[in-house]
């Protein structure tokens, strides 16, 4: 695999070889790495009697600057997604919420597919909302407190997606006893199609923000990456400390 410069659109002097994030600059921080395995995924594929890939995923948790963000309480993580199919299914994530706190995130290589979804609904009373948002390198995208999410490599590239988010949040992993999430994306007759998991009863595909309604609402800057943005207008990004500062009716899935 050719090396994957990712400084535009990460902000930071990095790359990615194959395998790990490689700084060329001594101040430049690439995180603990944490690599998801397929015994680790189990639970949440549409086929669970799977035995590749080997590897789904990994995470670089506290990418950072001359500890910049780490002063300002944020976490900046980097996942990476390879490109793949686990059966008929594509590569995918874990199921991840972090409670009170949102997450900001932007794609810093290749295309990214998104799911989020509110809490579990089983039952055919109540109803589920999800939505699904595709990203493509460069672009922005914010999940709101509260919310189940996933992401996807649909493509034939690896996929890396940074998240920022408040050093105080603690990751909950989600999905596990259903299966993975509501929506399922598969290979089939050679096309991508989304499919939903039995488990969730009554789910509702509710219309996605499109990343250029979000920019307008948090005043982000489309062709700048995040990590730059955080450091010079800092006061703009307090809300992913106090989720109180946000109207979140205004992004799908909260309304």
């Amino acid at each position: 695999m050719a090396v994957l410069d990712l400084k535009k659109f990460s902000g930071l002097v990095l790359s990615f070889d194959g395998t790990d994030l490689v700084s060329q600059e001594g101040s430049v921080e690439c995180g603990d790495k944490m690599t998801m395995k397929i015994d680790e995924m189990r639970p949440q594929l549409l086929n669970t009697d799977l035995f590749c890939p080997v590897i789904f995923y990994s995470i670089f948790r506290g990418v950072d600057r001359k500890s910049l963000l780490k002063r300002k309480n944020l976490q900046f993580d980097m996942v990476v997604i390879p490109q793949n199919l686990a059966g008929i299914e594509y590569v995918k994530t874990k199921g991840m919420n972090i409670g009170d706190f949102p997450v900001l995130l932007e794609v810093v290589q290749g295309y990214a597919t998104l799911i989020m979804q509110t809490a579990e609904c089983t039952s055919v009373e109540g109803e589920m909302k999800a939505v699904v948002i595709k990203l493509k390198r460069g672009e922005k995208y914010v999940i709101p407190p509260k919310t189940d999410f996933i992401f996807v490599n649909t493509r034939q590239s690896s996929s890396i997606v940074a998240m920022f988010y408040s050093a105080k949040a603690t990751f909950e992993t989600k999905f596990d006893r259903t299966r993975g999430s509501s929506l399922y994306i598969i290979r089939k007759n050679a096309r991508q199609e989304i499919v939903q998991n039995p488990y969730f009863r009554n789910v509702n595909r509710v219309r996605a923000c499109r990343p250029e309604e979000l920019y307008r609402i948090y005043g982000l800057t489309a062709k700048t990456p995040i990590f730059k943005q955080i450091l010079r207008k800092y006061d703009r990004f307090r809300w992913l400390h106090d989720s109180s500062k946000v109207d979140w009716t205004k992004i799908p899935l909260c309304g």
